[in-house]
């Protein structure tokens, strides 16, 4: 993707669930934390190292940090990003 933004190549060349996956990545990276917390109060570790129970707590937080990630977005990103092109001063230069 970094090929993509940096030589100009299409954008089509990006699955959609990528770019949805870039749009909401603020929230995946401030949610994250607080997912893995929630989840380890509600599956608490049985067994040290035990594969089962590790891979449900991963699946489990990562699922939760993109519900939580993408509710955000909904609800409370694209309010300010509206807001962010109302409000921009695009400044002429002289001619």
């Amino acid at each position: 993707m970094a090929l993509v933004a940096f030589l100009g190549l299409n954008a089509k060349l990006i699955p959609r669930w990528a770019a949805y996956l870039g749009r909401i990545s603020f929230g995946l990276y401030v949610f994250h934390a607080l997912a893995q917390d929630l989840v380890s109060d509600f599956l608490p570790n049985t067994a040290s190292y035990h594969v089962p129970n590790s891979l449900s707590r991963i699946c489990a937080s990562f699922g939760l940090t993109f519900v939580m990630a993408a509710l955000s977005y909904r609800y409370f990103e694209t309010r300010f990003l509206r807001m962010k092109k109302h409000h921009t001063v695009i400044q002429s230069q002289p001619i």
